[in-house]
């Protein structure tokens, strides 16, 4: 094994008068349960101790220090007491520890002699205790620590063990904030590996707002900085070469030909690249974006990447983007489809065909030996390939699958047998081997869960025969057909063979919908869940824009769109997705259903687009055909006047509209209608939220919550962040800090049980933009009174600002985009840059503006104002010329009342004396007793950058 893990929970000791930890037994179990799957280069040994005594914990400890086995990873997790022995020494409390006999405690001293023993080996302390920080030192020499390849995170939060609401278990909020960061919270965006760094300055900023004690690290030595990775697609990540003696290659390299192992291996070679390299799908600029998501691909870390069958003009426009800063290989392409400016600059290689030598490794893989077939066997399957690797290995696997039942002897006819041969014959053995070979020829290329395909098709298609009990030879007959099946559970249909396995079934594509459907719906607790849904979304987009346009096929491709819409626009860039939308939308026309026109609504109100969301949901509406659906569609509508036209009255009246259908869809029942009527009441919340009418505002928000309380659906848990971020808006602006750190904490559970990082990126987008608001809040003295401030916080909002930051800016959403930069230009006010913070209001100013954005034009204008007395006399000149628009519009009584409060203060703030009462009043009118009394003192103080 690569690694070993040791992961104790200590929840009692009676002799020490210590209280029970419920926790922490719950604890070392998580930990065992999670870190395994994400841990790098698999191969993981773990132990688990709950409660366990001194001794047995010394025989755990001699298990993971035992320096005769071959470990390069050894991890020790430890949740529970710690004490300070009379000899000032730190110790860890076992259970059955007593101050009478210092051998029953686990010292310092005894875990860095335990440590010294395995010097060749990287080594990671988690520890949740008391007096925690002082267990990273050892009593070995500094010069001895160096030389080790150690690392410590460290907490203390057994004072605050709380429940973990997904599952109701006792959890630690350092150890629950270490797993949510490990699963996916504390990665950069499209990142695959988790650093030492940055899982430290996640949990020191999730501890600045969480409340749990700020996390130690020490790291020595000079190892892997990577910890942990995500959990990636199949056949996602593929190993380089080593670095090449010969002079430098160029940075692209091209194989023509047939796509593959054997292309891979000469892209490879030719590259030189020592390091992974990421398998990119090249067909579409959608289907780049999604397998870059599953394979956890980040642009900017230059990582050198393979990309398979390019296939659109847009791919190749990628390719000259990325092509200046890394090594980048394209496979599967011939000549004439590249454009003249790449392939002059690219290092061209070409496939050849299979050889002899290749036909009989491949049969010694299978475990036929080469004594056993013959030369002319070879040549004949060598002559029936026709030049292809794929077509080879086939032939080779259906020869070794007949062999397994007809007896050792070589059956030439076996080389003249076609798919639809081979098919024929193994379908009398297991009926659903052709009906998921079908299904999954509609997305050729794409590797798909096969048990979640198998379940489809036992379920649904009732494939007759045989099954086939074990997994070993049911992957032997698919393998035998010519798909692609890999040790973990995946299949693929080749492009090569994908009209060759749809022709096994009538019209399989018509299946692909409710395949889809139901494949979506299932909800699976393994560690590959999320990447499996990316897969099967890949599937949705690839059959997407290989049917549109095609005879009969607008109401299959409007119901996966209306089924998957919201969640590919969740997982790829908005240029990506947005072009399939237009082309979608042109064809299918007067044939869309409401429900398409809705997700079509959605897509150009992420991209900015407010008219034409405006329209496409006002089609919607007057084809709907029942009330779920009208009032989905009419939620929409509100929702894309938000940004356009402020909180008119021609909104409300929808909004009033609406309600009269709630009882009638709440009759219906299921997570539709719930979701249905959440959203509508989330709708009405944010109108009642921006009129500054918050305890309405949180009663709305809060009846949509329970809508949508026990429905576990990505469209549920997408919706819920919104809800929850919503009150937690609205416990911001009421200064309930542990309110808001209480659904701060749901938000990231949400976020972590859905798997929202990777399949819900607006809404992760979201709670990370509410922590650095929570964090700007707390950083800042209570009531926006005066006071001092918390740098501590105002590093944590820095934080989570620029991770929402870098999410919206890698999906190419330019509104959220921009709402981070205002508030990122806040802080900025808070640690005494005014100037910075001006300049950004006023480029916001213009950006807002142009996008057509009045309620964030408006702000943005306050903002700038309100630094008036901060700034230098050219820029004050500047400042105060915005003053007669923000009159015109308190004038008109066109913002709300808390926008009028801030418009007041920004006038006060340039100089207009008469403002201080008219704000200070209409603080008291919204109960803000703290901020009135400094208005009513005329006192600016860091409160000043308060505004949200």
């Amino acid at each position: 094994m690569s690694t070993r893990l040791l992961s104790v929970g200590a929840q009692a000791n009676p002799a020490l008068g210590l209280a029970p930890l419920p926790s922490s037994e719950a604890d070392a179990r998580t930990v065992a349960r999670v870190l395994p799957a994400h841990l790098p280069g698999g191969g993981v040994d773990c132990r688990t101790i709950g409660s366990g005594t001194s001794a047995e914990f010394n025989t755990a400890l001699r298990w993971l220090y035992d320096p005769s086995a071959a470990v390069r990873h050894r991890i020790l997790y430890y949740s529970g007491h710690a004490v300070m022995l009379p000899s000032q020494s730190i110790a860890l409390a076992l259970s059955d520890s007593d101050t009478s006999d210092a051998r029953s405690f686990i010292t310092a001293g005894l875990l860095g002699e335990y440590l010294v023993r395995c010097p060749k080996s990287m080594h990671t302390w988690f520890l949740d205790c008391c007096y925690a920080q002082g267990l990273s030192f050892s009593r070995l020499p500094e010069t001895v620590q160096q030389m080790l390849d150690h690392r410590v995170f460290a907490s203390s939060s057994v004072a605050s063990r709380t429940r973990a609401p997904a599952t109701g278990a006792l959890l630690s909020p350092y150890t629950r904030a270490l797993i949510r960061g490990i699963k996916g919270i504390a990665y950069r965006p499209d990142t695959v590996d988790l650093t030492i760094s940055d899982l430290a300055a996640y949990l020191s900023a999730e501890a600045a707002v969480s409340g749990f004690g700020d996390p130690y690290l020490r790291a020595s030595g000079s190892g892997s900085q990577v910890l942990f990775q995500k959990r990636l697609a199949p056949r996602s990540v593929i190993g380089g070469s080593r670095p090449s003696r010969t002079p430098p290659r160029p940075r692209l390299t091209v194989v023509l030909g047939e796509a593959g192992a054997q292309a891979d291996t000469i892209a490879l070679k030719a590259s030189a690249v020592e390091e992974e390299v990421a398998r990119l799908d090249g067909r579409s600029r959608i289907m780049l974006d999604l397998s870059k998501a599953a394979a956890g691909y980040l642009d900017a870390a230059a990582q050198p990447a393979l990309l398979e069958g390019i296939d659109a003009r847009k791919v190749w426009d990628e390719v000259r983007a990325l092509i200046d800063d890394r090594h980048l290989m394209i496979t599967g392409v011939d000549g004439d489809s590249i454009p003249a400016d790449i392939i002059g600059a690219a290092d061209v290689h070409r496939v050849a065909g299979p050889n002899g030598d290749d036909v009989l490794r491949t049969f010694t893989s299978l475990g036929i030996a080469a004594e056993e077939v013959t030369g002319r066997f070879v040549d004949d399957i060598l002559q029936a390939s026709a030049g292809s690797h794929q077509e080879m290995a086939r032939i080779t696997q259906t020869i070794a699958l007949i062999r397994r039942f007809d007896g050792p002897s070589m059956d030439d006819s076996a080389v003249d047998m076609t798919v639809a041969d081979v098919v024929e014959l193994v379908d009398s053995f297991d009926g659903r081997i052709s009906a998921a070979l079908a299904l999954c020829a509609c997305a050729p290329g794409v590797y798909l869960p096969l048990p979640i395909v198998l379940g489809w098709v036992s379920r649904q298609l009732g494939a007759g025969g045989a099954r086939l009990r074990s997994e070993a030879l049911l992957s032997l007959f698919l393998r035998g057909s010519g798909a692609l099946v890999t040790e973990d559970g995946w299949i693929c249909v080749p492009t090569r063979y994908s009209g060759v396995f749809a022709a096994l079934r009538p019209e399989p594509e018509k299946d692909f919908l409710p395949f889809l459907r139901w494949s979506l719906s299932v909800t699976a607790e393994s560690p590959d869940a999320a990447v499996g849904r990316l897969q099967l979304l890949r599937a949705a987009a690839l059959f997407c824009e290989q049917h549109v346009g095609r005879h009969d096929y607008a109401p299959v491709v409007d119901g996966l769109l209306a089924l998957c819409g919201l969640e590919l626009f969740a997982a790829s860039r908005l240029h990506s997705w947005l072009p399939i939308i237009d082309d979608a939308i042109d064809w299918i026309g007067d044939r869309a259903s409401a429900r398409f026109l809705s997700i079509c609504g959605h897509a150009y109100r992420l991209a900015d687009h407010y008219d034409s969301a405006g329209a496409i949901f006002m089609a919607a509406a007057a084809r709907t055909t029942n009330s779920i659906e009208e009032l989905i569609v009419r939620s929409g509508i509100v929702a894309a006047t938000k940004n356009s036209d402020g909180f008119s009255q021609a909104r409300l009246e929808e909004l009033s509209a609406m309600a009269e259908r709630v009882q009638e869809v709440d009759e219906k029942g299921g997570e539709t209608a719930a979701w249905a009527i959440a959203h509508l009441l989330f709708q009405r919340a944010n109108v009642d939220f921006a009129r500054s009418r918050w305890d309405i505002a949180d009663s709305l928000y809060s009846n949509a919550e329970r809508m949508l309380a026990g429905h576990s659906g990505i469209e549920s848990a997408r919706l819920m962040v919104d809800v929850l971020k919503g009150r937690g808006d609205v416990a911001i602006h009421r200064d309930e800090r542990g309110e808001c750190v209480r659904l701060a904490d749901r938000m990231l559970g949400v976020v972590s049980d859905a798997a929202l990082d990777r399949l819900g990126r607006v809404g992760f987008a979201k709670v990370l933009q509410f922590m650095g608001d929570l964090a700007r809040r707390r950083a800042l003295p209570r009531d926006m009174a005066e006071g001092l401030v918390d740098h501590g916080q105002v590093h944590a909002a820095v934080y989570w600002y620029e991770r929402s930051l870098a999410e919206y800016d890698a999906q190419e959403l330019l509104l959220g985009t921009l709402l981070c930069r205002f508030k990122i230009a806040e802080v900025w006010g808070i640690m005494d840059d005014y100037q910075r913070s001006f300049e950004c209001h006023l480029d916001l100013l213009e950006r807002f503006h142009d996008l057509g954005n009045g309620v964030w034009e408006y702000k943005s204008a306050v903002c700038a104002l309100k630094l008036f007395p901060f700034l230098e006399h050219p820029h004050r000149i500047r400042a105060v010329s915005l003053a007669g628009d923000i009159r015109a519009r308190l004038d008109r009584g066109t913002p709300s009342e808390f926008q009028q409060l801030w418009g007041r203060i920004a006038l006060a703030a340039a100089g207009a004396g008469k403002e201080w009462e008219v704000a200070a009043g209409l603080a008291r009118n919204l109960g803000l007793l703290g901020l009135a009394a400094s208005l009513d003192r005329r006192s600016l103080g860091k409160w000043i950058f308060a505004y949200y």
